[in-house]
């Protein structure tokens, strides 16, 4: 009887390993048949075109705007034409950036779910004649990154030797190959910063040291307030990840108590019940929501002109240090000291840094595959851990010792 119960169960997984398997092979199919088909054009201009991959999710490309800058100095605009490739979810902020000629947005769910959009993207890059394509994020992406460098048919295609975080081993094993020269990033536990100013040392700026991201400030309209506020953001990519909205609102509470300040609350449109449920429990506060009420060169201004942030780890916090506003995050540990808390090259920035608050636990760079129980809207143990005390006497001291002035 207890086959006869779970062997259907055991029939689904099976057809969705099935499916999956027919649908990478499809699509793997299609990059070959690109890669083997002649480039319908040529670059006849004296510009050699040069290719810059960064499909990362958005904390992870403001992290990246410090190499990111750095491009011209390798790549100049007398000699090179430089396209960005990126993540449409960022690409807003993409087309803000002076160091670019192009930037060409990617839908990565459409790019996986849409065997036209896919084969679209892939042929419009095999036929643009990219002299060189770039990929320096270290954990590649087999579907996304590698496939799209192998299509490119470039002479020159560099990337990182990379990790396994996104990619199996025999995936990595054959796109490896796919590379004409990968630069080593031999060190494990280096923070995002680093490890960018590793690859762009590979790539031939061997004097560059990593500092703070810094993002231009961006031509906005806001109706924010006018005077002074502070920044609330209490959403993260999943549940699990997300300090309680009572401690928010704890602390919410705290500071309008100290300062007098209004607060905004930021997020995206599915945040939005979160924002107003902390509203609700500071009745007595000046709170306002603008969760789905923002693009996110809108969110990057509003943090600017804030006296402080209080954040999840999530793009909010690189945001904050991006345009230099006092951050404090909740930091769990499934990738501690990769992203948070920062660590940089250069001695003589004084922009200041987010400070992380966390609670040191023994299964810490789970790579948040966690292996303690929670319940489904439950955070993890490592961020459920961090108390409001210790959150608000971070936020009390940046406060106390004039650091927003």
């Amino acid at each position: 009887m207890k086959n006869l119960v779970t062997l259907p169960n055991k029939d689904i997984v099976m057809m969705k390993i099935i499916h999956r398997i027919c649908k990478r092979t499809l699509y793997l199919l299609a990059a070959w048949i690109i890669k083997c088909c002649k480039k319908s054009c040529c670059n006849d201009s004296n510009h050699k075109k040069v290719l810059v991959l960064r499909l990362d999710a958005i904390g992870d490309a403001i992290l990246w705007l410090d190499a990111a800058k750095e491009y011209r100095a390798i790549f100049p605009s007398d000699r090179y034409e430089l396209t960005l490739l990126c993540a449409n979810i960022w690409s807003s902020i993409a087309y803000e950036l002076p160091y670019f000629d192009k930037v060409i947005p990617l839908n990565k769910k459409l790019f996986y779910s849409n065997f036209q959009y896919y084969f679209t993207i892939l042929k419009d890059i095999r036929n643009a004649g990219y002299d060189i394509v770039i990929n320096s994020s270290y954990s590649r992406d087999f579907i996304f990154q590698d496939t799209i460098v192998f299509v490119s048919g470039a002479e020159r295609r560099i990337g990182s030797t990379g990790d396994l975080s996104n990619v199996r081993s025999w995936e990595k094993f054959i796109s490896d190959r796919w590379y004409t020269q990968l630069i080593p990033s031999p060190a494990k536990g280096m923070m995002e910063l680093g490890r960018n100013a590793e690859f762009m040392r590979g790539l031939g700026l061997g004097s560059f040291q990593s500092g703070i991201p810094q993002l231009p400030k961006i031509k906005v309209s806001l109706n924010i307030p006018k005077d002074k506020y502070y920044v609330i953001f209490p959403g993260a990519s999943n549940q699990g990840r997300m300090w309680s909205q009572h401690n928010f609102s704890e602390i919410a509470k705290r500071i309008c108590k100290l300062t007098g300040w209004s607060g905004v609350i930021c997020g995206s449109a599915p945040e939005k019940m979160l924002g107003d449920r902390i509203i609700e429990k500071n009745s007595d506060c000046k709170l306002i929501n603008m969760c789905g009420e923002t693009s996110l060169p809108e969110l990057a201004e509003i943090i600017r002109g804030a006296r402080i942030l209080v954040s999840n780890e999530t793009s909010a916090v690189h945001f904050g240090a991006a345009v230099a506003t006092p951050t404090v995050c909740i930091l769990g540990g499934g990738h501690f000291g990769r992203f948070m808390p920062y660590a940089f090259e250069k001695q003589s920035q004084i922009t200041p840094l987010p400070q992380a608050v966390f609670c040191k636990m023994e299964c810490y760079q789970c790579n948040w595959k966690c292996r303690h129980i929670v319940g489904e809207d439950e955070p993890y143990p490592c961020i459920s851990a961090v108390s409001v005390d210790q959150v608000w006497a971070c936020v009390r001291n940046i406060i106390q010792n004039k650091l927003l002035c």
